[in-house]
């Protein structure tokens, strides 16, 4: 099978435009499935914004195993 890779980005910005209260029920919906331990992500590692380059070279060479997370 091929590798399934993805970076992907939502205009969150654009959605709440255009529905805000879309926006907002979804948002709340991840918030109680996450204080319910519904939502339990594997995060491979969470990088400063300075490590950006890492964040790339990992994902690029396919160094992870869940989510990688940048903290801006």
């Amino acid at each position: 099978m091929m590798k399934s890779k993805s970076i992907i980005g939502v205009n969150m910005l654009k959605l709440g435009e255009r529905d805000p209260a879309l926006v907002a029920a979804c948002l709340q919906g991840a918030v109680e499935a996450a204080e319910r331990g519904v939502l339990d992500p594997h995060v491979h590692a969470e990088l400063p914004a300075e490590h950006l380059p890492d964040a790339h070279v990992l994902l690029a060479e396919g160094g992870t195993m869940g989510k990688l997370a940048v903290r801006w």
